[in-house]
C-alpha cells in the first residue's frame, strides 16, 4: 500500500493463508502496524475476526447420524440480543429423543450450528444425565425479535471429544465476571475469569431450577470466592442475578455479598434489598414469599438502579451514584460478607455477576427461557441417517437359504424400510450392483432386531 503525502487513510487487505483451529466458531487475530518514517498512525492496532464455515466446507456435519432443529420462538422483545446464552434441555420428553443414539456416554459428540448449518456455535454442557434431563447452554450470536433457530447434531463415532470451545468459557465471554451454575458444592465459575468458590459449613446439593442448586441452612453455610478486582465496580455498570428459593424472608439473607467491598444483594423484609457503600436500595413494590422460586435481578447503569423479579421490572432508584469499592475481601454466595453474615436460608441456583447493565428484553428472555416448564424454545423432529448393525453375518448357508441377524438402531426419525441384498459379488452401497434383493419390512421404532 502506498500512502501519498497528505493522504488521511488507506485500506489494505490481509489474506488468511490457513485456518488451523478447526472447531472454533469465530477466531480473532490482531493486526499491528508500525509507523513508517514521517508518518503518524492514529490507531495502530486492529482486531479482525475469522467467521468459520467449518460446518459445511469440510463436510464435517456429514459424519453425524442425527440432528434436530431448536426454535427459540418465545422471544417477544423488540430488540436483538447479542451473544445471549440460551438454555437447552434434553430429555426423553422430546419425541424420539434417546441417549442411546449418542456415540459418547457423556455427550462428547454433541454440537450446535446456526440455522443454515454453516457455523458452529459456542456451548457448555452444565449437566449430562443419560437417565434424565441434560442441561446445555448455547451462545446465540443474535436473538432477533420473533426468535431464531439452531440445530443440534450428535451420533458421531469419529468425534466423541468435546471441542475446546465447549469447555474453556468462551460461551460466557461477553461481559461476564462470573457464572456459577451451582451444580457442585465447590462452585465452578464457567466464565473466562475462573473465580472458583469453596463451600463453607454444611451446604448440600439439591434439585434446583436448572439441574441442581445449593441449599443453605441459614446458620453458617455459604460459598466463598477469593477476592478479585473483577468485583470492584466503583460507579460502573453491572448486573447481578440468581434463582432463589428462600425458606425465610424476614431477616436479611444475603444472595451475594462482600460487606467489606460495600455491597450486598439480599432478601429482607419480604422484598429485595441492595446495600452499596452504606446506602440501601429497597424493593418496596416487590413481594417475596417463602418456599417459592424467584429469578432475582438487579442492574445499575450510571446512577440508575432497577430491580427485576421473574423478568418483570420492579422498583427503580435514580441519581444514586453509590460506589462499590474493593478492600481485598472475599465474595460470599449465600451470605452478606465477612463482616455482615446474613446467612441465606434456602436454595440458590444459576448465580451470575456481569460487568454491564442488561436490558429489560435480555432479563425477561432469560427468565422465560430458564423457568421450568417453559415454552420459550421448541425442539423440532429428530432427523438423521438410518443405522443398521449386522449382529451375525450369514450363517447356516445352503444352496437355497441362509440366516442373517441385524439390529436397526436408528431410523432417522421417520419410518425406515429395510431390504436385504445378496449375490456372488459385493455390490457395496449400490443396490443395482447386487444380484438379489428381498424386502424385510418397515421399522418405526428402535432398537429393532430383524
Amino acid at each position: 500500500v502506498t500512502i501519498l503525502a497528505g493522504q488521511l487513510s488507506a485500506t489494505f487487505t490481509v489474506k488468511i493463508i490457513g485456518d488451523t483451529v478447526f472447531e472454533f466458531p469465530n477466531e480473532s487475530f490482531t493486526v499491528d502496524l508500525t509507523a513508517p518514517t514521517s508518518c503518524t498512525i492514529a490507531d495502530a492496532q486492529s482486531v479482525c475476526t475469522i467467521i468459520d464455515n467449518d460446518a459445511t466446507s469440510s463436510g464435517y456435519l456429514a459424519s453425524f447420524g442425527n440432528w434436530m432443529p431448536i426454535t427459540f420462538d418465545g422471544y417477544g422483545g423488540a430488540t436483538t440480543l447479542t451473544n445471549w446464552p440460551a438454555l437447552v434441555r434434553l430429555s426423553a420428553s422430546i419425541p424420539a429423543f434417546d441417549y442411546v443414539s449418542f456415540a459418547s456416554e457423556t455427550g462428547g459428540d454433541l454440537r450446535f450450528v446456526n440455522s443454515d448449518g454453516t457455523q458452529l456455535r459456542n456451548f457448555e454442557i452444565e449437566r449430562w444425565d443419560s437417565d434424565g434431563e441434560s442441561v446445555v447452554w448455547v451462545q446465540l450470536p443474535e436473538l432477533p425479535p420473533g426468535g431464531t433457530t439452531i440445530w443440534a447434531y450428535w451420533n458421531n463415532p469419529s468425534d466423541t471429544t468435546l471441542p475446546i470451545y465447549a469447555t474453556n468459557g468462551v460461551t460466557w465471554a461477553d461481559g461476564y465476571r462470573s457464572v456459577w451454575h451451582l451444580n457442585e458444592l465447590n462452585a465452578h465459575d464457567s466464565s473466562l475469569r475462573g473465580h472458583e468458590g469453596s463451600v463453607e459449613g454444611e451446604s448440600a446439593l439439591t434439585s434446583g431450577m436448572i439441574g441442581q442448586g445449593v441449599e443453605f441452612d441459614g446458620n453458617g453455610d455459604y460459598i466463598q470466592v477469593p477476592a478479585s478486582i473483577d468485583y470492584r465496580f466503583n460507579q460502573d455498570d453491572f448486573t447481578m442475578s440468581a434463582w432463589v428459593y428462600p425458606h425465610e424472608v424476614g431477616a436479611a439473607r444475603g444472595i451475594f455479598g462482600n460487606w467489606d467491598q460495600r455491597f450486598m444483594f439480599a432478601i429482607e423484609g419480604g422484598t429485595l434489598r441492595f446495600h452499596a457503600n452504606n446506602q440501601v436500595f429497597w424493593g418496596s413494590s416487590i413481594n417475596v414469599s417463602p418456599n417459592t422460586w424467584y429469578y432475582a435481578t438487579v442492574t445499575r447503569q450510571g446512577a440508575d438502579w432497577v430491580y427485576y423479579v421473574n423478568g418483570v421490572q420492579g422498583d427503580t432508584r435514580n441519581n444514586a451514584d453509590w460506589s462499590i469499592d474493593n478492600h481485598g475481601k472475599p465474595l460470599n454466595i449465600g451470605a452478606g460478607g465477612e463482616n455482615y453474615r446474613g446467612w441465606f436460608d434456602g436454595i440458590i441456583d444459576e448465580s451470575r455477576i456481569e460487568a454491564e447493565r442488561r436490558s429489560p428484553d435480555w432479563i425477561l428472555a432469560s427468565y422465560s427461557n430458564q423457568v421450568q416448564g417453559s415454552s420459550f424454545s421448541t425442539p423440532g423432529s429428530i432427523l438423521g441417517k438410518p443405522l443398521i448393525t449386522i449382529v451375525d453375518g450369514a450363517t447356516n448357508i445352503t444352496l437355497n437359504s441362509a440366516y442373517a441377524t441385524a439390529q436397526v438402531t436408528s431410523t432417522g426419525g421417520v419410518s425406515t424400510v429395510v431390504r436385504l441384498y445378496w449375490g456372488t459379488t459385493d455390490g457395496g452401497n449400490v443396490p443395482g450392483s447386487w444380484d438379489n434383493a428381498q424386502l424385510v419390512g418397515q421399522v418405526d421404532s428402535v432398537p429393532e432386531n430383524i
